[in-house]
């Protein structure tokens, strides 16, 4: 068996690593995955489009998406299970001191190369909290687990 836990999104492609994990299991092996899909801090990004053109948040796979990775990997019998977490936060400062504090950071193509500056934080910042119509700021984690058995 193989498990990997809120590890793989952070990987440029997850094709390379689940490929290697079915090298080197034996057939019948099972894979465990969990990571963070597409809807994972939806208002985060949609604040930050609001400021400007960058990817300023990291782009999770859809479930399809990471179906399609484990069958080209060599999986079968693979069972995708998805689940949607809302956090609250009193700000949107705080929700980006935790994302930092987990050690998260920004891998996708289309990311600024400079730092960001108090303006473009401050025009993001009051994006979020109008999308959240002014209350407390809310972020969306959607977490997909998945099992898939090496053929």
């Amino acid at each position: 068996m193989a498990y990997s836990n809120l590890a793989l999104q952070w990987c440029g492609s997850l094709q390379r690593p689940l490929t290697e994990v079915a090298r080197v299991l034996r057939p019948g092996g099972v894979v465990a995955v969990g990571l963070f899909g597409a809807d994972t801090l939806v208002e985060l990004r949609q604040a930050w489009a609001a400021v400007d053109g960058y990817r300023r948040v990291n782009e999770f796979v859809t479930a399809d998406d990471l179906r399609q990775v484990l069958e080209r990997a060599g999986f079968a019998s693979i069972d995708i299970q998805t689940r949607r977490e809302v956090v609250e936060y009193p700000s949107v400062r705080e929700l980006m001191r935790e994302l930092k504090g987990l050690g998260a950071h920004n891998v996708s193509g289309g990311r600024p190369r400079h730092m960001t500056g108090k303006t473009a934080l401050a025009r993001m910042e009051a994006a979020y909290r109008e999308r959240m119509g002014g209350g407390s700021i809310q972020a969306t984690y959607e977490i997909l687990g998945a099992l898939a058995c090496r053929t």
